[in-house]
């Protein structure tokens, strides 16, 4: 048993050093969008890892893979962006104003150097 929750507190370790690894290049809130803000927490710090994968920070540290997220959850160990994209209404539609969020950080990504296009 005792090997088993070691061998847990050293992927979880691992994984948070990993998503922390990435390169910050700011943060985004509610104000620096038009509309709605689409998530559940803000404001989130933008993360870039390599030449396309960008991540989003919530205040308590978890990462969301946005672009290329699938890369960024099996690579970096982020979590996927549903588990904080705000559904709008009973149908469980969520808020479109998620690509503003993306866009704003894939600049904010290449304006730090981290993207090259």
């Amino acid at each position: 048993m005792k090997k088993t929750i070691d061998s847990l507190l050293a992927v979880t370790s691992l994984v948070v050093a990993t998503a922390a690894s990435a390169a910050p290049a700011g943060s985004i809130s509610a104000a620096d969008i038009k509309g709605d803000w689409p998530l559940t927490v803000q404001p989130v710090r933008v993360l870039c890892q390599g030449p396309d994968i960008v991540m989003l920070e919530a205040p308590n540290g978890k990462a969301y893979g946005v672009m290329s997220k699938h890369r960024a959850q099996r690579e970096f160990g982020a979590r996927d962006i549903d588990e904080v994209w705000r559904v709008t209404d009973a149908k469980g539609r969520r808020s479109s104003n998620l690509v503003d969020v993306v866009n704003l950080a894939t600049e904010k990504c290449r304006a730090s150097g981290q993207f090259k296009s």
